[in-house]
């Protein structure tokens, strides 16, 4: 636990000047730990932490002792604590600490309340005063389980762990990538590497290549399997420190020891020296008994061989020495010294789970099926606890106050651990009852209908069980619903709005089915019930109508109405069944209208099945229900929004859009229609639709005003200032709706006089005319980049664009639907649109294919066994992406035993490639009302990144293995596949330095052996059963954001854009502190927050840097000092150093937290090599850069445009390296590439082309730079004319080229002459001229670098070389550029030059011209 640098003086200060109450400021508070007798005097020494005396802590007054008490034990300092409590320094003690610093009993007094806050219990002393001391307490049972369950934690640190739902869950290799070195030794060694060994060097022999040092000038695709490095795939080997340790057999204690003597529980612990010892865990402690397996003698042994202790952890290492020492490795372990972040448990969300994943060892841990008694101390059914009340967690918590700043904070963190948990529990209960293993609420009904309880989770199918949906589309409609509902559940938490009360709400995809868990309404049930008996009631009473009156008295005017006791769960706002029946309520439709005006709904009228008008804020279908509890619960929020009336009417049925033409052409199936129709609008689309009309309104009320002015009032003034509550759009979240009827589907709202109802409309209107072409400009013009499906779903909805639309999307790409683009752009952008459409193109194909084999699966394995899902999996990839191995694979099929005779095969078995490459056609056409490209399935589908997001999508973790999807040669009738060949992970070669010349360098395998699997045999198909490993529930949540942190954060950016950088830093910090509190530190938002934080650090920390080097410079130009200028006052937190900190803390949070391969993880790993290379750091920067490469040819492939950047960051890395071969190899593979991409007259080819010219001038190569900068001079004039400072700085990079090639063109005509006349002599005069005037010119370079103070260096030729005849000098550039290359004597360029280029960042969209300094050649006389 680090301790707390801030001076508390200072800070009162501080405190005092800005008016602040000092009481609400941080303080350090002294915390005085208890002695531990048992440890020997050299256990510091050993490596166990040391407890200071006294242990500094930085808190807060707001928070409580057992906030502090969790700080304590989750720290190295107090991990071995086991009950305690605070005491305050008794008064009149003297004061006296042992030798250790640990505090005397006659120092304590008073035992301070655990929910007492900091503030009240410091009231009074003075800031550098506050301390408490820690004493030991009598332990109960409880407390004496949950210290040996934190034994138990410590101790199986490092071992994969089967009870969690995933393998590999929360993995990170940041630290393998920026160390493989020290990663390798150890893996090597097969133990860890000593806790110094990162200040070592490594031996040279085993040391890492320099990355890119033997680069092969091309860029070939990453193999999967590189997801995990080769230096982290075996298992890390941690100490072991105990043989055996688990709840010993003679448990429970017997009644009269738990009464006399205050046992508690019995251990079994064997040490490592071969020892068997019984523990007994009693009020005062633990100590060794005298019990063996077959005596029971709960006494201790006698002397001090009892090692009795108030610490298990105590006890251990005072009677096994080789306890300590290997418990003490477990601190020192050096991985997770380099990278705290990457060992933290994760604790508010889920862990991301690799979907390669590690084939780990089992091992043996008697405690791992204890842990549920040690956690609930039941020994029988009757025993256990009751449940957990999810929904009174998360309403009390709701609940909570929020008035003050702590008060929000502590209501955003319980409520977001509130919500991980209850996430995480219907992930663990899901499986079970899709296994059988829970009884159904109402066994009796169809399996579809059928209802669960567990756990206190209310779990249900996402299917149309009870027909609600026939109308719509069935099971398909009930699909989107349920997420939909979650979609509509999330947007209010996040509003959350005070006094609406919304169930915890989770859709979770598991074995091909959905499931929905939700908390528990209080009185649903009994609802149920009521409801009957009023439905009975209702058909013996003919009066109902005026009992229902009578009953519920509505009164006129907003008057709340009169609720029977009875009634207290019912619906009392919106319809029942459709618009059936319709309720009112005040109090909902007040609540309702909150949401309905931030969400731009209207308030619309609904008639209900009698004819009575209702008036409603939210859909008819939205309904309010009030709890038994009181509560207003809002539920069925799946049509929040308005339906896509234009899909509706356009896209069910009918024609589709053809691949390969983008024209529409006839369905060859007639059935395939749209397969629901509950197509609504997104909410961002409403948002940018709203602000769209705002604007173009805004517009039109300026203009007014403009022209209604008098032509001779020539008086200026002010601004015209708009009365923006004058705008009004609302969208009719009822409009063009179909409801269930007797005979057919009715629409009730369909009159588009109204506004609310024509805004739909227009809305859905405006998805087709400009949200989609706005979309497709903006890739063809590079302003917006996509890495792959995932990303290209969320950068849709990000802009209101429903899935749905992909073939609408695909279509706008294609080259005949230019007309539809934004032409001005489109000009503005020039030649190389396609660069950029066609990978995006690319992935809108794939990511229909994907979708659709995803469905299929789904539709596959959903009633498959258990025992059988792994062979159905595997015979699925087969057809999907081993057709090319095996065209017919045949399915690993085993008919249960149990099976009746008359049993057929499952449908599963019987899938061919031909048949699925079908069904991936039909789905296509069906739900994305678009044919794939004629062969697109057999030739242009990029299958690893298939594989990838198949399995992503479904869950699915395979063995980290290189799977093969094409047969390489034919050897005696066996496929020979050299990337299929099967290897122990651990085995793989490791080159930190490019994986395209590792992968180059192996060996295929001889002639006539086919792939060996791990068994041994051959492989016949790309895959098997044994590389399925784990079936993940894929989920979808509804947990809200914390608007307090992203408030904070937010206004410390508003505060350094305006100047105030003192304020903007420390509010920044403030909201990173906010982020880890809420959210914890592994967590997506905590990423997020490090990396822009650090983004900002680094910018200003720059800034600074150079106004004070400008400030030294004027005062030094002044006849001053240096040192005398005043530095500006900044926070210690601007600084380069904590700028490559947090980034890098960045990188291994999102890897743990969103997948080693997310997009976002990508983005960071990008941004860590541009701050590494900025800082000089050039090894670091090119590993994270090497990763950069090796993600973006797992996401996509190694042709992306994104790619192009990569390497051209890679390129100048090296460049300013003075790594000028590997840099140029590089620069060539980026040039190559941006021609494939882009052709030779984009502006992005251009660039790489001006680039390219400066590194082969760099390495002699005069002739082809001269050329290559020909092309780029050509193209920048054309686009940017010869005035853009750009065409000039190439025009004068290219003359001093020519000038200079021209001078070496006639040097070596003159010594091929000398040579003629003198024989060989001329020779070795010729290459030592060479020689020279390489050396002088880059002597040359790097003093007019020196000069001018540029980035980049001016390349001169040699002295030594003649002056050229007039007649050549007067030339033009392309003349002599002819004479050069045609000319005799002319060879390549044996000038010499030299060139750096300015350190520059790439732009997140990859379009932005990089900032640098041009080249000069200049004439030496």
């Amino acid at each position: 636990m680090a301790s707390s640098e801030a001076d508390g003086a200072q800070v009162a200060v501080q405190a005092q000047d800005a008016g602040v109450d000092e009481e609400l400021l941080p303080f350090e508070l002294s915390l005085y730990f208890p002695p531990r007798p048992l440890l020997p005097a050299g256990h510091v020494a050993a490596g166990l932490p040391e407890t200071p005396a006294p242990l500094k802590v930085a808190v807060t007054p707001q928070e409580t002792l057992n906030d502090l008490r969790i700080t304590i034990t989750d720290s190295p300092e107090g991990y071995w604590l086991g009950a305690f409590c605070f005491r305050k320094k008794a008064v009149k003690a003297p004061s006296s600490t042992t030798t250790n610093g640990a505090s005397t009993p006659a120092q304590l007094g008073d035992v301070v309340g655990e929910w007492v806050e900091l503030k009240e219990v410091f009231e009074g002393v003075p800031r550098d005063q506050r301390e408490l001391y820690i004493a030991h307490v009598a332990f109960n049972e409880a407390e004496a389980r949950a210290h040996v369950q934190r034994l138990r934690e410590l101790l199986s640190g490092g071992q994969s762990d089967p009870s969690t739902i995933g393998i590999d869950g929360g993995l990170s290799v940041h630290d393998a990538i920026k160390n493989p070195e020290l990663w390798e030794a150890e893996r090597e060694a097969g133990k860890k590497v000593a806790p110094k060994s990162k200040e070592t060097k490594p031996d040279p022999s085993t040391q890492e290549k320099t990355p890119f040092s033997d680069w092969a000038g091309v860029q070939e695709a990453t193999k999967m399997v590189n997801l995990v490095p080769p230096q982290a795939r075996s298992e890390r080997s941690f100490p072991q420190c105990l043989r055996h340790l688990s709840v010993a057999a003679w448990n429970p204690p017997p009644h009269h020891l738990r009464i006399q003597q205050g046992h508690l529980l019995y251990l079994h612990v064997v040490t490592l020296e071969g020892d068997t010892l019984f523990v007994t865990a009693s009020s005062q402690g633990f100590y060794i008994n005298r019990s063996t397996a077959a005596r029971f003698d709960p006494s201790p042994r006698p002397g001090n061989e009892s090692f009795a202790s108030c610490s298990l952890f105590d006890v251990l290492c005072g009677v096994s020495p080789l306890f300590l020492a290997n418990f003490a490795k477990l601190f020192q372990d050096p991985a997770s010294q380099r990278d705290y972040f990457a060992v933290v448990p994760v604790s508010n969300c889920l862990p991301a789970h690799p979907w390669l994943a590690r084939d780990h060892a089992h091992s043996a841990d008697s405690l791992r099926n204890q842990a549920a008694y040690l956690l609930t101390g039941a020994t029988s059914a009757d025993a256990l606890d009751g449940t957990r009340d999810w929904n009174d967690e998360i309403q009390s918590t709701r609940e909570l106050p929020r008035s003050t700043l702590a008060e929000r904070l502590m209501r955003d963190r319980v409520l977001n651990r509130v919500y991980a948990e209850f996430s995480l529990a219907a992930a663990r209960a899901v499986p079970r009852v899709a296994a059988g293993e829970v009884q159904a609420m109402n066994p009796m009904d169809a399996p579809e209908a059928q209802m669960f309880i567990v756990n206190n989770l209310f779990i249900s199918k996402g299917v149309d069980g009870v027909d609600i949906y026939p109308h719509m589309g069935g099971d398909e409609a009930a699909h989107v619903a349920v997420s939909k509902d979650v979609q509509g559940i999330r947007i209010l938490n996040n509003l959350d709005v005070e006094g609406l009360c919304l169930l915890g709400t989770v859709v979770i995809d598991w074995k091909g089915q959905r499931w929905v868990a939700q908390t528990v309404v209080p009185g649903l049930f009994r609802r149920r019930d009521d409801e009957e008996e009023v439905e009975e009631e209702g058909k013996e009473n003919k009066d109902t109508e005026d009992t229902e009156k009578e009953g519920e008295e509505k009164k006129v005017d907003g008057a709340e109405k009169k609720v029977d006791a009875k009634d207290d769960t019912q619906v009392i706002y919106g319809g029942v069944e459709g618009p059936e029946i319709i309720h009112d309520d005040t109090s909902f439709h007040n609540l309702f209208g909150r949401v309905a005006r931030t969400l731009h709904l209207a308030l619309h009228n609904v008639k209900d099945a009698k004819g009575d008008e209702h008036s409603l804020w939210l859909s008819v279908d939205s309904k309010g229900l009030r709890g038994a509890d009181g509560r207003k619960y809002a539920l069925d929020l799946a049509r929040l929004h308005p339906v896509d009336i234009e899909w509706l009417e356009n896209d069910m049925e009918g024609a589709v859009i053809s691949g390969d033409s983008a024209e529409l052409i006839s369905s060859s199936e007639p059935k395939e229609t749209y397969p629901h129709r509950m197509t609504l609008l997104r909410q961002e689309l409403l948002e940018i639709h709203w602000d769209h009309e705002f604007r173009a309104w805004a517009r039109e009320e300026l203009a007014s005003r403009q022209q209604g002015k008098k032509e001779g009032d020539k008086e200026e003034e002010e601004a015209p200032k708009l009365d923006a509550s004058k705008f009004s759009l609302s969208f009719n979240p009822d409009a063009f709706v179909e409801f269930k009827a007797e005979d057919k589907p009715a629409v009730l709202v369909d009159d588009e006089s109204d506004p609310s109802v024509a805004a739909v409309r227009k809305a859905s209107k405006f998805i087709r005319e400009t949200s989609i072409p706005r979309l497709v400009t903006d890739v063809a013009t590079g302003l917006h980049t996509t890495q792959d499906g995932a990303s290209l779903t969320r950068q849709l909805h990000a802009r209101g664009i429903s899935i749905r639309y992909l073939g609408h999307v695909a279509r706008l790409c294609h080259p005949s639907q230019r007309g539809k683009l934004n032409q001005e752009l489109l000009e503005k952008a020039g030649p190389g649109v396609e660069g950029f459409l066609k990978p995006f193109l690319t992935i809108v194909h794939h990511e229909m294919v994907v979708r659709a084999a995803k469905r299929i699966l789904r539709s596959l394995v959903k009633n498959v066994e258990q025992t059988q899902v792994a062979a159905c999996i595997s015979h699925f990839l087969n057809c999907l992406l081993g057709s090319s191995v095996e065209p017919m694979p045949s399915a690993d099929y085993a008919p249960s035993p149990f099976a009746g005779a008359d049993e057929v095969a499952p449908a599963w078995t019987k899938l061919t490639p031909e048949a699925l490459n079908k069904d991936i056609e039909s789905q296509i056409r069906r739900r994305y009302r678009y044919q794939l490209p004629r062969l697109y399935l057999e030739t242009e589908l990029r299958k690893p990144q298939l594989q990838r997001d198949v399995c992503q999508r479904c869950g699915i973790q395979l063995k980290l293995r290189e799977y093969s999807f094409e047969r390489v040669a034919l050897a005696n009738g066996h496929a020979s596949e050299d990337s299929q060949e099967e290897k122990p992970v651990e085995g793989a070669a490791a080159s930190a330095g490019g994986s395209n010349t590792a992968s180059s360098k192996k060996k295929r395998k001889g002639k006539g052996s086919g792939v060996a699997s791990a068994e041994g045999r051959q492989r016949t198909t790309s895959f098997e059963p044994s590389d399925v490993l784990n079936l993940l529930p894929v989920i979808k949540d509804s947990t809200p954001k914390s608007t307090l942190a992203e408030e904070a954060f937010e206004a410390g950016r508003i505060s350094m854009g305006r100047g105030d950088r003192a304020l903007g830093v420390e509010l920044m910090t403030e909201g990173v502190g906010f982020h880890e509190q809420v959210y914890g530190v592994v967590h997506p938002e905590v990423a997020r927050c490090y990396a822009v934080f650090a983004t900002i650090l680094h910018h200003y920390a720059s800034v600074i840097a150079v106004e004070t080097a400008e400030k030294q410079r004027q005062a030094v130009a002044e006849g001053g000092k240096a040192e005398d200028v005043q530095l500006p006052e900044i926070s210690e937190q601007v600084s380069v150093a904590n700028a490559l900190r947090y980034q890098r803390q960045a990188v291994t949070v999102s890897e743990r937290s969103l997948g080693l391969d997310h997009p976002e993880t990508l983005a960071q790993w990008v941004n860590l090599a541009v701050l590494e290379r900025l800082e000089g750091n050039v090894d670091a920067s090119l590993r994270c850069q090497q990763r950069v490469l090796d993600l973006w040819s797992i996401i996509y492939g190694a042709d992306h445009p994104e790619c192009v950047n990569a390497l051209n960051n890679i390129a100048l890395t090296l460049q300013n390296a003075r790594r000028f071969d590997s840099s140029l190899k590089v620069y060539q593979a980026a040039h190559e590439l941006a021609l494939k991409l882009f052709g030779p007259d984009s502006i992005n080819t251009a660039h790489l082309a001006h680039e390219l010219s400066q590194a082969l001038t760099l390495c002699g190569d005069l002739k082809k730079a001269l050329s290559v900068e020909k092309e780029a001079n050509r193209v920048f004039e054309a686009r940017l004319g010869k005035d853009d400072n750009q065409t000039k700085e190439s025009e004068a990079l290219l003359s001093n080229l020519a000038a200079s090639a021209v001078r070496v063109a006639k040097m070596e005509e003159a010594q091929k002459q000398r040579e003629a006349r003198g024989g060989g002599f001329g020779l070795g005069q010729l290459q030592s001229a060479r020689g020279a005037a390489g050396t002088s010119a880059q002597r040359i370079a790097g003093a007019t670098s020196a000069r001018t103070g540029a980035a980049a260096a001016a390349a001169t030729a040699s002295a030594s070389i003649a002056t050229p005849r007039p007649d050549m000098s007067d030339r033009s550039v392309d003349e002599l550029v002819k004479f050069i290359q045609g000319g005799s004597g002319a060879g390549p360029g044996a000038g010499a030059a030299s060139s750096a280029n300015q350190s520059s960042s790439s732009s997140s969209s990859g379009n932005k011209k990089k900032a640098k300094t041009g080249m000069k050649l200049k004439k030496r006389h």
